[in-house]
């Protein structure tokens, strides 16, 4: 009667570590997969955040033709990673009013009724979030970055007064009272980032204009200086998000509203 061989040790060592590697190389696979598709979550859902906030500035801009101020490069947080608590203007624009954002007058409003003054202000609130390297360690990033920043939309009815204004800037106290955060997850890059480049945002420009438009700036050459500006507002944007990877979505764009700027310094 012949005895039937079995394993021996070594080949019984020899297979689960075969089976050892497989198994650690699909985990692997599998982890990245998951990571990849999460981070595909993540990015399209940051996308579809600024597509519904740019399409809300977009009927904005041709609903309030008026441009009172477009801050330009903000400094809403400081080199060191440290934000304002108060927010900052990034954008005003009116409706029914003077080019100056005035409300019309007229000798008898009865007669004559004149429509009510409408405004709408973009503010930014800088976050505290800074870039973290791995899961756990918080580490603050080159390039004067912060994260976790909002961005809020308020439509105000009735003429602003002089206390609105802090010299040709809006009053932060415009920010607050009704307002809605349009945008999560906004980064900030300071204006004196020149580490591969300069790209602060977020950024709302009047185009060819390089620091912030106001209609209250007092300066005799302003309208000389805006002479030749095509009436575009151009906007740059970063959502991100302070996770390991980083996950982020970009947006570049200019405006350019059909009915043109109610501005003698812009061309419509």
């Amino acid at each position: 009667m012949k005895h039937k061989q079995g394993f021996t040790l070594t080949e019984i060592l020899l297979a689960v570590m075969i089976v050892g590697v497989i198994g650690v190389a699909l985990a692997s696979l599998t982890t990245a997969a998951s990571r990849e598709s999460e981070v595909g979550r993540s990015r399209a859902l940051l996308r579809n955040d600024l597509t519904i906030a740019l399409q809300q500035i977009k009927e904005d801009i041709n609903n309030y033709n008026t441009v009172l101020y477009a801050a330009g490069p903000v400094s809403n947080c400081t080199t060191t990673g440290t934000c304002s608590a108060a927010p900052s203007p990034l954008l005003l624009l009116a409706k029914n009013t003077d080019l100056n954002g005035n409300a019309f007058t007229t000798p008898n409003a009865t007669a004559y009724p004149v429509p009510t003054p409408e405004y709408v202000i973009y503010c930014f609130k800088g976050g505290n979030e800074v870039l973290l390297s791995d899961q756990s360690t918080p580490v603050q990033p080159q390039g004067y970055a912060v994260d976790g920043g909002i961005i809020t939309r308020r439509v105000i009815s009735g003429a602003l007064t002089n206390s609105d204004w802090e010299g040709s800037l809006p009053h932060e106290n415009l920010c607050t009272g009704g307002e809605d955060v349009i945008l999560n997850n906004v980064k900030f890059i300071h204006p004196s980032y020149d580490n591969n480049g300069n790209y602060p945002v977020p950024l709302f420009q009047v185009e060819g204009w390089s620091g912030g438009y106001s209609v209250h700036d007092n300066d005799e050459e302003l309208e000389e200086r805006m002479a030749n500006v095509a009436g575009q507002l151009k906007i740059n944007l970063i959502l991100e998000l302070p996770s390991f990877p980083v996950v982020n979505q970009a947006v570049e764009v200019v405006f350019s509203p059909g009915n043109g700027y109610a501005d003698s310094r812009v061309n419509n």
